[in-house]
């Protein structure tokens, strides 16, 4: 018989705390544990309840003390709302043209192009032609 996930030992790093390759994997989330939006949809139906108002006004005060928090530099509760409520926005990374297009200059191609047939030229005069 199969022992159960509980009685399995996974072992998927090794002494470098690095994964091993064709280790077995671990559990993972266990069958049944709410996540996050999950708890956030309880607790704003929890909170109507209890309150006498409905869901969208729980919302709207959530968020509006997130907004005043944000404002006064606390951005994290704003952000965590909003990046687990509707996911991380895309982040990009340009390490090449200084947050400018690329734009091709046919001119300065052609002065490019000239110089690397001149430094060409240059290495094989001052190799004599062998390489």
């Amino acid at each position: 018989m199969e022992p159960s996930n509980e009685e399995k030992q996974y072992e998927p790093r090794g002494a470098d705390g690095r994964f091993v390759r064709g280790g077995e994997p671990g559990p993972g989330h266990p069958p049944g544990v709410p996540n996050w939006n999950t708890l956030m949809r309880r607790a704003v139906k929890k909170i109507a309840a209890e309150s006498s108002i409905d869901e969208e006004e729980v919302w709207t005060s959530l968020l509006r003390k997130a907004f005043e928090e944000a404002k006064k530099g606390n951005h994290h509760f704003y952000g965590d709302i909003m990046n687990r409520q509707f996911g991380k926005p895309k982040e990009s990374l340009d390490v090449t043209t200084n947050g400018q297009s690329i734009v091709r200059d046919p001119q300065r191609e052609e002065e490019l192009k000239e110089m690397s047939g001149r430094f060409n030229k240059f290495l094989e005069e001052t190799n004599d032609g062998t390489k």
